[in-house]
């Protein structure tokens, strides 16, 4: 079992109706909970898969038009989509495509009554089983090992503006083919997922006590502006809505080696 570390970080979110709502973020190896109300959410395009459930009741979302009510989904790195949680409690989770989750969450029901668990207060051992009720037990290693390397590589070196091309070398590929793998096994591209590795370590450095301009700076964004641009354009809010209010992060695991 991981070992567990805390640190509150103290903002607020803000609903439509001025109401503070205590939120909370927990950051793992591959993964990124947040819980808070959410309202609506503007047509975004997910970099990673990216499970998401209701904790009070269904939500809304939108995908090429068609509008569902869902209670818990799954979607699929690359996929775009806007949200509607109806104002009410939200989980949002990344994941690491190398966790490889499955199209549906293995246990739904159990998923939210874990997530109900673990907003009233953080306990490891419900994190531990919601990550199993979602279908995340282990990370996939049925992949090609130089994919498996580049991965590795990128999350390493997520700081740094190291090239594609540089990473396709180390790993006896050309870089049209190491694009290649990453759409046909990960369903995301080189960029996206050192963008998902950058802001990884954005919590991180966040939960240890950096503020959000240092925090930005140590995981590889140019400047504030990257990061808004980035975040806005992957999870459809700015940082702010995320970091911005009385949040407390709870950090299971700081490493992002898979």
């Amino acid at each position: 079992m991981p070992f567990v570390w805390r640190r509150s970080y103290a903002h607020g979110v803000v609903t439509n109706d001025d109401q503070i709502s205590p939120s909370m973020l927990i950051v793992d190896v591959g993964r990124i909970l947040f819980i808070g109300h959410v309202g609506v959410v503007e047509e975004h395009r997910v970099m990673v898969p990216i499970f998401a459930a209701g904790l009070d009741d269904e939500y809304k979302i939108t995908v090429n038009g068609a509008v569902e009510r869902v209670r818990t989904r799954i979607a699929s790195a690359d996929q775009v989509r806007s949200v509607d949680g109806l104002g009410k409690r939200l989980a949002v989770m990344p994941i690491d495509p190398a966790l490889s989750p499955p199209g549906e969450p293995a246990d739904p029901t159990r998923c939210v009554e874990l997530l109900n668990v673990l907003a009233h207060e953080f306990s490891l051992e419900a994190w531990v089983e919601l990550c199993s009720a979602i279908g995340l037990d282990e990370p996939d290693t049925d992949r090609p090992v130089a994919l498996l390397e580049a991965m590795r590589l990128v999350r390493q070196s997520s700081d740094e503006n190291v090239a594609g091309a540089e990473i396709a070398e180390q790993v006896g590929f050309s870089l049209s083919h190491l694009q290649h793998l990453f759409r046909a096994h990960l369903g995301t591209s080189i960029r996206s997922y050192r963008t998902w590795s950058r802001f990884v370590s954005l919590a991180s450095g966040l939960a240890d006590g950096l503020n959000i301009t240092d925090a930005a700076a140590a995981a590889g964004f140019f400047d504030s502006a990257h990061v808004a641009r980035s975040f806005s354009q992957t999870f459809g809010v700015s940082p702010s809505f995320v970091f911005g209010g009385k949040t407390t992060i709870h950090v299971v695991a700081s490493t992002q080696e898979l």
